[in-house]
């Protein structure tokens, strides 16, 4: 998908309309391309002040109580006695006709009148009500193909994160060569500078120091794998290499437990949402040990970026 592509799609996407299979791609797209990305948080900015605007705004409102007073009023105006009405009361039956003829017409004068005075505005109000209704149960119908498609999506960044550590971290296999992290905060994002130095003091931390489990750090660098850029950080406990990398992504995340898990028989991955970006461990500790240190660091990682204004 391109971004002409994405741009024709925009309003299906936020709008929840378009197949699982298009929602990946989208997904994918939206990992790779932060122009996107940014257009994307624009619209829907844009969208939820319309929609704040038109469930809060009282002139854009219909109003129930409106036309019961305007019947209840109009109806008292017409059952009081008035000078035409004491004038045809005593006429007899003539008068009783006059008067009931008199009272029908009077009656459809305010039901027209109460149908004129509703405005295009209410109508259309009524009509984006509807609408938005109609949104919100697409919606509903569609959350559990959505979080398949997040679902996907991060089970795909995890494999980048994993492919990045096994590349660079470990082989040293990568097309374009590293930058400093210095260099990328002025690129990409303030954010990278002295991140290795807050992910190394979390570690240590986490791992408490000891001469039997000391945490080392080995390399701190900007590097991009398969088209993907990554903030990575390498550490070293025991021989074993564990790498630290932060990416950009808009894919939501539902709790503060880790958002992936990916393993392939050595390696696993633990991840989590940080605003625009996802963070995560990779590394041959075990599943539940690695996740308990993605856990300890994310923290610090998240207090670093939110300081930073990323």
């Amino acid at each position: 998908m391109d971004c002409q592509e994405f741009k024709r799609l925009i309003d299906s996407y936020l709008g929840d309309e378009l197949l699982v299979e298009t929602n990946h791609d989208v997904l994918r797209h939206l990992e790779n391309c932060r122009d996107c990305r940014e257009q994307l948080a624009a619209v829907r900015n844009l969208r939820t002040r319309l929609r704040d605007v038109v469930r809060t705004t009282p002139a854009m409102q219909l109003s129930g109580a409106f036309a019961g007073v305007l019947t209840s009023d109009l109806r008292k105006i017409a059952l009081k006695p008035g000078v035409w009405q004491q004038f045809t009361s005593g006429s007899g039956f003539a008068g009783m006709r006059v008067a009931a003829v008199g009272f029908a017409c009077l009656m459809v004068v305010v039901i027209g009148g109460f149908f004129l005075l509703r405005s295009p505005r209410d109508r259309a109000a009524k009509n984006i009500n509807a609408n938005i209704s109609e949104r919100e149960t697409l919606l509903e119908a569609n959350k559990t193909r959505l979080a398949d498609a997040v679902k996907v999506a991060w089970k795909d960044l995890s494999t980048q994160a994993v492919g990045d550590h096994k590349n660079c971290a470990v082989k040293f296999n990568l097309e374009e060569n590293p930058i400093s992290l210095d260099e990328a905060a002025k690129k990409f994002g303030p954010f990278n500078k002295d991140i290795d130095k807050a992910v190394f003091k979390a570690a240590k931390t986490a791992f408490n120091d000891k001469p039997a489990s000391r945490i080392e750090l080995l390399e701190a660098h900007f590097c991009i794998y398969a088209g993907r850029p990554f903030t990575h950080i390498v550490l070293r406990r025991q021989g074993k290499i564990i790498s630290v990398l932060v990416t950009d992504t808009d894919l939501p995340a539902e709790s503060d437990a880790p958002v992936t898990g990916h393993g392939d028989g050595q390696l696993n991955a633990a991840g989590f949402s940080i605003g625009h970006h996802a963070f995560f461990v990779v590394s041959e500790m075990d599943a539940a040990a690695n996740a308990q240190v993605a856990r300890a660091i994310y923290p610090a990682m998240h207090r670093h970026i939110d300081e930073a204004g990323a």
